[in-house]
C-alpha cells in the first residue's frame, strides 16, 4: 500500500470540502514535529476519525516519533487494540534507539542509565517482586475486607476487558469503512490493517453493520 499516496487523497478531499457539521479537529498536514508550522496552509478541518487515520498513515510514512502521536490519541476513541499494539512496539522501539544514541554522546547520561538498569537489576535478584506478592498474599487471606475489595475490583477488570474486546470489533470495522472511504482497493485495506480479505468483505458488505453498504458502494 502507497501511505504517501493515502494520506495525499486524505488531505486533498478535506481542503475541498465544504467543513463538515458537527465536531472536527484542526490537523497540521506537516506535523510540527517535522518542521511544520501553525500557517492557515498548512492546516485542514478533519472529523475524529479521519484524524486518526491521518496520524497512522504518517506514522507509517516517516516512522520515529510519528508513532509517538498515535499513542497520544489511542487515549481516546480511535484505536482500536492491532493499532495499538503496533503503535506501542513503534514508539517504544523508537524510544530505545534514542536513549542509546544519548548515552554514547552524553557521558553523565549513560552512568546514569547504568545505576537505574543496575538498580533494577539488583532488585529482582533481591526478590523484591516475590517477597511483595507474599505480603499481598498473607494479607488478602488475613484481611477478609481487603480481600472483598480486591474482589470486586477484579470482576470490574474483567468486565472492562470484555467490554473492550467487543468494542474492538466495532474498531475494526470502523478502520476498515474508514480506509475505503479514502478510496483504498480490499487488498490495500488489508495491507494496512493484516485483516483477512474474507472479514474485509464480511465488513464492507454485511447489512447490519450502519453505513457499511453505502460505503461499500461508493
Amino acid at each position: 500500500m502507497n501511505h504517501f499516496l493515502a494520506y495525499q487523497r486524505l488531505i486533498a478531499k478535506a481542503k475541498v470540502r465544504v467543513c463538515p457539521n458537527g465536531y472536527v479537529e484542526r490537523h497540521h498536514i506537516l506535523p510540527r514535529a517535522l518542521g511544520g508550522t501553525d500557517d492557515s496552509s498548512n492546516l485542514v478541518a478533519l472529523t475524529a476519525r479521519e484524524h486518526f487515520v491521518a496520524h497512522v498513515l504518517i506514522a507509517k510514512i516517516y516512522g520515529g516519533v510519528m508513532w509517538q502521536a498515535v499513542i497520544l490519541m489511542s487515549g481516546g476513541k480511535y484505536c482500536n487494540s492491532r493499532l495499538f499494539e503496533i503503535a506501542r512496539r513503534c514508539a517504544s522501539f523508537e524510544r530505545e534507539k534514542s536513549i542509546k544514541l544519548k548515552r554514547i554522546s552524553d557521558p553523565s547520561f549513560d552512568a546514569y542509565m547504568h545505576k537505574v538498569r543496575s538498580d533494577a537489576t539488583k532488585n529482582r535478584f533481591e526478590g523484591y517482586q516475590a517477597e511483595a506478592g507474599q505480603k499481598f498474599k498473607k494479607r488478602f487471606v488475613s484481611d477478609a475486607v481487603y480481600a472483598e475489595a480486591i474482589s470486586k475490583n477484579r470482576i470490574k477488570a474483567q468486565q472492562a476487558s470484555l467490554e473492550i474486546r467487543r468494542a474492538g470489533s466495532v474498531e475494526k470495522a470502523d478502520m476498515v469503512r474508514s480506509l475505503r472511504i479514502l478510496g483504498l482497493q480490499y487488498k490495500e485495506i488489508q495491507k494496512a490493517t493484516g485483516y483477512s480479505l474474507a472479514s474485509i468483505s464480511h465488513i464492507l458488505n454485511n447489512k447490519m453493520l450502519v453505513g457499511v453498504r453505502k460505503i461499500a458502494h461508493a
